[in-house]
Order: C-alpha cells, then structure tokens, then sequence
C-alpha cells in the first residue's frame, strides 16, 4: 500500500523537472513542505525560502527548519 506522500508524488504530472531550479516559499505548514518535498524527488533543485512576515517565531523556527532539510 502507497503511503500519502507517494500516492501525492505519482499525481505530479509527468513533464521532467529534473535539472529545473525550483523557488519554493516555506510556510512551515504542510502545503509547501510537501511541495518541496515532491520537487525535489522529481530531480528538480529546490531552493527554500522563508520570511518572518507574522511575528511568530515558532512557526519561522519550524519553516527554517524545514529549508535546512
């Protein structure tokens, strides 16, 4: 049985991102960690960024955290 993040990266269209450099904007939430995720498994280079835009620390922690993976 196919876990979530595999049924999610096999619905990805087909056209080859490999070699492609990806910009990625990091909320610290699900959305964009998979999406990044799902990027750089397809061989594109992910580049992750993110921005204290609310004042919350916690969630810039876990959105830094997530670029340094």
């Amino acid at each position: 049985m196919k876990t979530f993040l595999e049924r999610k990266r096999d619905s990805v269209p087909q056209k080859s991102v490999a070699g492609y450099h990806t910009i990625v904007r990091m909320s610290g939430g699900v959305d964009s960690s998979v999406t990044a995720l799902l990027m750089k498994q397809k061989g594109a280079e992910v580049i992750a960024i993110t921005g204290d835009m609310t004042g919350d620390t916690e969630l810039l922690s876990k959105a830094k955290g997530i670029c340094e993976y």
